[in-house]
């Protein structure tokens, strides 16, 4: 396996000429260019921004949500802040911006749904690949949830329902979703993250999952997590190409924790009901901050659903890396540094017909939140 462009190509040459030299000099030079090769290079990665603060009139732009149609439409979501120092709550929209040729152009920004003076946020889109209709769920003031339908691939959204009392028990004081992209299974079933709270973060009952099997008429709670302390997720496949005639799929749920330790979670029944929590250490990030995961199938390999995960990996909010597994979530590795500055949320989707991975991110030189930036790059295999 070989994913050397010219730049790691020149990297390798000068590291192996280091090898000839000698002395403690030598020695230096060759573990800090092979640190390099290890780590990943922002050189290969095309970068462009998307969203920048002050676009439109709005303060800034957070939670980033990618989703890539079955038209091959790149719908980059957020959430337009109207608020002093890009606050969470207050004046907040949800925004977009459609790619019809995989992020080379943009159209310009379109307000999906905002409510004067309320909290419009944490998308989260699915879509009907059978149909293409895309169903996006969101939150309100992060105490009710809210679903809207686009039939257009995107360019208008209506039909808005509130989904609230099918999606959270009364007792909890709030309620979020995602904020990540969907899943629709072989079934045809729409399955969407979830998680709330009974007091604070940290106070259960954490992140579960909604599924529809009528493409988002009604909507069914799974058993929440063991993980009491979780929040923001994801859910991803891990078999629908192993085996998809199968009535359940095995899913993974990707989840943040109040402590900053990653927690994975695990389904057999397709989402309504998870298990087998586990918290890998390799990828604790070192800070309580959203991540994204990303599955990719490859035909005829040993561990053919292959992960990804993009997350800040620092004390602090900076850091932006990819993680790459290639057996199920077990081991990962480091595979790019995206950007060593600030930055925090971010989502990922893989080009339908290329090698190609795309990840939208909050990317800043002061502040993470001064641009929502989209990276490409390949997949490693």
């Amino acid at each position: 396996m070989c994913f050397c462009d010219n730049y790691e190509y020149a990297m390798l040459t000068i590291f192996f000429r280091t090898l000839t030299m000698q002395g403690h000099l030598a020695v230096t030079l060759a573990v800090a260019w092979l640190a390099i090769l290890v780590h990943g290079q922002l050189d290969g990665v095309k970068q462009t921004v998307i969203f920048e603060k002050g676009e439109l009139g709005y303060f800034c732009f957070r939670i980033p949500v990618l989703h890539l149609t079955s038209k091959n439409t790149l719908l980059a979501f957020a959430e337009g802040r109207n608020t002093s120092g890009c606050a969470d709550h207050g004046d907040v929209h949800i925004v977009l911006k459609r790619s019809m040729d995989y992020g080379e152009t943009w159209s310009p920004l379109m307000v999906v749904h905002s409510e004067p003076s309320h909290t419009i946020g944490n998308p989260a889109p699915v879509e009907d690949k059978g149909t293409g209709n895309i169903v996006l769920v969101c939150s309100r003031d992060n105490k009710d949830v809210l679903q809207l339908e686009s039939t257009d691939d995107g360019v208008t959204w209506g039909n808005m329902v509130d989904i609230t009392t099918m999606v959270k028990l009364p007792i909890w004081t709030f309620i979020a979703s995602g904020p990540s992209d969907g899943l629709q299974l072989p079934s045809g079933r729409f399955l969407i993250c979830m998680y709330g709270y009974v007091k604070s973060f940290g106070g259960g009952p954490g992140s579960y999952s909604i599924f529809s099997d009528d493409g988002g008429k009604n909507w069914i709670m799974s058993v929440p997590t063991s993980d009491v302390t979780s929040g923001e997720c994801q859910v991803v496949p891990l078999d629908i190409y192993d085996n998809p005639s199968r009535n359940n799929t095995k899913l993974l749920m990707y989840m943040r924790t109040s402590s900053g330790i990653r927690t994975f979670g695990y389904s057999n029944d397709s989402g309504e009901s998870w298990h087998n929590m586990s918290q890998p250490k390799s990828l604790n990030p070192q800070t309580s901050v959203q991540g994204a995961v990303l599955a990719v199938t490859y035909v005829g390999v040993k561990f053919n659903t292959h992960l990804y995960v993009s997350q800040p990996y620092a004390l602090g909010r900076t850091n932006m890396t990819i993680f790459y597994s290639s057996d199920g979530g077990y081991d990962w590795k480091d595979a790019y540094q995206l950007w060593k500055g600030p930055s925090a949320y971010s989502s990922m989707v893989k080009h339908h017909d290329a090698a190609m991975i795309y990840c939208l991110y909050e990317k800043g030189d002061i502040y993470y939140w001064e641009t929502l930036t989209l990276a490409v790059f390949s997949t490693l295999i």
